[in-house]
């Protein structure tokens, strides 16, 4: 029942943001943009994205280190599998696949491995946020923040350093528990409190599990690498971004595709039905459109870098990843559960060395 909930509620969103994308376009002339797009371009799109999932890789194998040592090549195709889930189930349950699956594979606590991942989206958010701070004051800015009476339209900025506490807030907490034995078992007896009493045995083992998975962030060599990491995962994608803008023809100077870059992908975290679909193309057609690209050639280019060049590739690729292990979809489909077995206990320990 949960998942039919959060099901309905993603296609609620989904359809309701795909319906503000739509709105006022031109479709004939955003069909006649996509048919002039120079698709010699597309492969090559293609190939480097697939190479910061590498990327992504490396730092996830950083990330785990405290737990188990993963060489990056083993864990590209569970990158891989997680993405394909997150872009065919509903509210991200993709994560718990991709926690699901790493703990099968190499017989990691799913739980813990669940953490890593939380630790890698916040990181992702971070730097996104760091690129929009870099790029802010190269920007072409004109009129973009005022109104259409001439005043600064304080809601979008007001909108923008919320979105930037929440990651900040969202990243402190997780370091702050992860460095603190004292704040984590004082987290982990409330949590346990305040559950049915049946269950509360169940809540502390499962709680000291998630923080078990964020021992890297003891070690201030391991954030620091994690942080140098998460460059080339953002730049890699940027590039993406960047040359199917070429391939549109946008003439839009790379500062503002990193500003669509970080935009559109700060937009996936609203729940949505599949992929972010629906959040994504809105935000990054408003975000082009702000700085004078016409509705429809904006509309094109979303769809084509988001559905197109991001989504479809890396499903093809996690169904072949699939392939190889003997899975299907159905059995990623009821990946609902993660482990709560007993805790090897980590919380507490010094930082790493």
């Amino acid at each position: 029942m949960l998942s039919t909930r959060r099901f309905w509620l993603g296609l609620i969103i989904t359809v309701g943001l795909l319906f503000l994308f739509l709105w006022k376009v031109d479709f004939e002339e955003t069909g006649r943009e996509l048919q002039e797009a120079n698709y010699a371009y597309f492969l090559p799109a293609v190939l480097v994205y697939f190479a910061s999932l590498g990327f992504r890789s490396l730092r996830w194998h950083f990330l785990l280190l405290h737990l188990k040592s993963v060489p990056p090549w083993r864990l590209y195709s569970v990158v891989a599998i997680g993405y394909l889930a997150n872009n065919i189930l509903p509210i991200r349950l993709g994560e718990l696949v991709r926690a699901h699956s790493l703990g099968e594979r190499e017989g990691i606590n799913k739980a813990s491995a669940l953490s890593t991942i939380a630790v890698e989206r916040m990181v992702d958010g971070l730097t996104l946020i760091l690129f929009i701070a870099v790029a802010w004051p190269f920007l072409p800015w004109t009129d973009v923040l005022r109104t259409d009476t001439g005043d600064i339209n304080t809601l979008w900025i007001i909108l923008s350093i919320f979105v930037a506490l929440v990651f900040v807030a969202g990243f402190l907490a997780m370091f702050l528990f992860a460095t603190s034995p004292a704040l984590a078992h004082r987290l982990a007896h409330l949590l346990a409190a305040v559950s049915p009493k049946s269950f509360r045995p169940r809540m502390e083992s499962l709680v000291y599990l998630l923080l078990d998975g964020l021992g890297a962030l003891r070690s201030p060599r391991k954030i620091l690498l994690i942080a140098v990491l998460s460059a080339p995962v953002s730049l890699l994608e940027a590039a993406v971004y960047h040359i199917i803008a070429v391939s549109f023809e946008l003439n839009l100077p790379f500062q503002v595709i990193l500003l669509v870059t970080a935009t559109s992908n700060l937009a996936t975290a609203i729940p949505s039905s599949i992929g972010g679909i629906g959040p994504f193309e809105v935000v990054a057609k408003s975000t082009l459109v702000a700085f004078g690209t016409s509705g429809e050639a904006a509309a094109a280019y979303s769809f084509f870098v988001h559905i197109i060049t991001l989504w479809l590739p890396v499903n093809v690729l996690g169904l072949f990843f699939l392939g190889k292990e003997n899975l299907t979809l159905s059995q990623l489909a009821r990946t609902r559960r993660i482990d709560m077995s007993s805790r090897e206990a980590s919380v507490g320990k010094g930082p790493d060395t």
